[in-house]
C-alpha cells in the first residue's frame, strides 16, 4: 500500500526480489491536475503498469465504512501488507487481514515525527539526522511496535526531493532483509517509547506564505528547503505573488543587519529588499538576512535575480508583502 514516488522505488525492489510475490497495489485515486484538470495516476500505479507485472490494482475512495475494498483485500489472501506513504489511516481490520500483520516503512526515526509530513518537518527543524524506520501497524497512528530502524545524515544542501529520494533508497536497500528476518523470527519488535514522541501534521498550501513579521532568516531558509516543489514559498510584491525558488541565510547577517537598523531605523525595516555586497539581493527579515537567488514573479517565468532585477529596477528598495 503506497501512492507517491518515495513508495514506487520500494515497489521496485519488492518486485525485484526472488522472495516475495506482490499479489495486489493499493494506491490514492487517480487525481485531476493542471489547468486541464487532467487524471494524473499515482507513482506507484503507474510503475506498476509500466513494469507489465500481474497484480491487482485497487484505489478506494475511502478505508473506513468500506466492507467492499476490505473483501476485496481479503480476496487477495496477502500473508503481509506493507504500507509505505499510503496517504490515508488504514482501519484495523484491513491491517489484520495479513496472518504476518502490517509493516509500515515511516520516513522518521520514530516515535519522532509521527504524522503525515516526517520529512518536511526535520528540514523545518533543522535537523543533523533523519532515518526509517519498520513498524508494526496498529490502529494508532505510527504507535506501533518498532521492527527495525536505519539512520543517515541530513545535508544541508537537502531539500525535500532529495531527502525523500535518499530515504526511499535506504529502504530499498533494507527491505528485503528487514522482512525476511521479520518472517523467520529473527526481528522481535519493540515498543515505542511514546513519552519522546513528537508530531508533524499535514502540509497546507498557505504554509507556503512568507510572514517576514514572524519568520526568520534561518526559518525561511529551511522552508525552501523543505517545502520545495510544494507548497513552495511566496510573499506579495506589487499585489503579484513573488515565489522564492532558492535563496539563503546570509553570513555575517548580525552585523550588517545590526548596521542597517542603526541607518534605517527599526521600524518599517523588516521586510524590506536591500541591494548588498557584491551585488546581493536581500531581505531583512524578523531576524537575519536572507539573500535571494531565484525567484518567479506570477504570470512569468523563474528566473535569476540578477536577470530579474534588469526587469524589475524598483524591486531594491521595496517591501514585501
Amino acid at each position: 500500500m503506497g501512492t507517491p514516488k518515495f513508495a514506487s522505488t520500494i515497489l521496485e525492489k519488492i518486485l525485484d526480489s526472488a522472495l516475495f510475490e506482490l499479489v495486489g497495489l493499493v494506491c490514492q485515486p487517480d487525481k485531476p491536475v493542471g489547468k486541464g484538470k487532467e487524471l494524473e495516476m499515482p507513482a506507484t500505479k503507474k510503475f506498476l503498469l509500466e513494469t507489465g507485472v500481474k497484480a491487482r490494482i485497487l484505489q478506494p475512495m475511502k478505508l473506513r465504512n468500506n466492507p467492499e475494498i476490505v473483501a476485496e483485500m481479503s480476496e487477495l489472501k496477502p500473508d503481509l501488507i506493507l504500507v509505505a506513504a499510503y496517504g490515508k489511516i488504514i482501519p484495523l481490520e484491513i491491517l489484520k487481514l495479513p496472518r504476518y500483520g502490517s509493516v509500515n516503512v515511516h520516513g522518521s526515526l520514530l516515535p519522532k515525527y509521527r504524522g503525515a509530513s516526517p520529512i518536511q518537518a526535520v528540514l523545518l527543524n533543522n535537523e543533523t539526522k533523519t532515518g526509517v524506520t519498520f513498524m508494526l501497524m496498529d490502529e494508532k497512528m505510527d504507535e506501533g511496535d518498532i521492527i527495525s530502524n536505519f539512520q543517515i545524515p541530513i545535508s544541508k544542501k537537502d531539500n525535500y526531493p532529495i531527502l525523500s529520494e535518499k530515504l526511499s533508497s535506504l529502504v530499498a536497500d533494507k527491505v528485503e532483509q528487514v522482512l525476511l528476518e521479520y518472517l523467520q523470527g529473527e526481528l522481535k519488535s519493540v515498543p515505542q517509547n511514546h513519552s519522546q514522541a513528537t508530531y508533524c501534521g499535514i502540509v497546507k498550501k498557505e504554509d507556503g506564505k512568507i510572514d517576514w513579521q514572524k519568520h526568520s532568516a534561518e526559518q525561511i531558509s529551511n522552508m525552501l528547503r523543505a517545502y520545495f516543489p510544494w507548497p513552495g514559498m511566496w510573499c506579495e510584491y506589487k499585489g503579484k505573488r513573488l515565489k522564492i525558488l532558492e535563496g539563503g541565510v546570509l553570513e555575517k547577517q548580525k552585523e550588517q543587519e545590526e548596521l542597517r537598523r542603526e541607518i534605517k531605523g527599526d521600524e518599517g525595516e523588516v521586510g524590506m529588499v536591500m541591494r548588498g555586497e557584491k551585488g546581493r539581493i536581500e531581505v531583512v527579515c524578523k531576524e537575519g538576512i536572507l539573500e535571494l537567488k531565484r525567484v518567479q514573479l506570477e504570470g512569468k517565468k523563474e528566473m535569476g535575480i540578477e536577470e530579474f532585477i534588469r526587469g524589475q529596477r524598483e524591486f531594491a528598495g521595496s517591501k514585501l508583502g
